[in-house]
């Protein structure tokens, strides 16, 4: 199984993309990554909630560990993060998908830097390719995930670089890597018009909600 497969569970917000492998010190498991809205259906969810391959519906993990969401309110609660963990059934086996035949898998992670190229692989083979527009944004910004309106703060805007969108919808949870093949964040969505897509940091961001290791 590779990074960036489609995956759903029992929900309002459909298939999404599980990210990558990883695991946690003291802990034997297998985690994948992928965000709130794909495994934890915006929190309406519970520890042992299965997830599925969307293609075949076989069920790959249970849902494990996520970061709860703010929906936006009179108080304007703003959310850092869009991230879920689930932890894979035994046996199965992973593979990272990476644009260089020579690499089996990210050496480490990055902070996003503004006008650096990205890329996202996708579950078919195909390259989704980028530059970051703005590193982290600071300003307090709305996003609506499944319908429902959330403030977020400190994403990454990456613009494509090759003709048609970055990110389509499907691909929520996928992860973005440098042009060293460096983990850079995980995928939240796009802008209406596609021309933006946004993703939350791993550091300064994921990692600090869960010490993550890349398997």
């Amino acid at each position: 199984m590779q990074n960036n497969i489609k995956i759903l569970r029992e929900g309002i917000c459909g298939a999404g993309s599980l990210g990558g492998f990883f695991t946690m010190p003291g802990r034997d498991a297998v985690y994948g990554i992928s965000n709130n809205h794909v495994l934890a259906n915006l929190n309406s969810c519970a520890v042992g909630d299965p997830i599925l391959r969307a293609d075949t519906n076989e069920q790959i993990a249970t849902l494990s560990h996520w970061v709860p969401l703010s929906i936006m309110n009179a108080n304007n609660t703003i959310n850092l993060v869009d991230m879920a963990l689930c932890k894979l059934t035994p046996g199965i086996q992973t593979i990272w998908q990476i644009d260089d035949s020579t690499i089996t898998k990210p050496a480490g992670y990055i902070e996003p830097r503004q006008f650096g190229f990205v890329y996202m692989k996708e579950e078919a083979g195909g390259v989704r390719r980028g530059k970051i527009m703005k590193s982290l944004i600071n300003h307090v910004m709305q996003f609506d995930l499944c319908g429902k309106p959330y403030l977020f703060t400190k994403l990454i805007e990456i613009a494509p670089t090759d003709g048609q969108p970055f990110s389509q919808s499907g691909n929520s949870g996928s992860i973005i890597l440098s042009s060293s093949h460096l983990i850079v964040g995980l995928l939240v969505g796009a802008n209406s018009d596609a021309t933006k897509s946004y993703a939350v940091p791993f550091v300064d961001g994921i990692l600090k909600f869960a010490p993550l290791q890349i398997l």
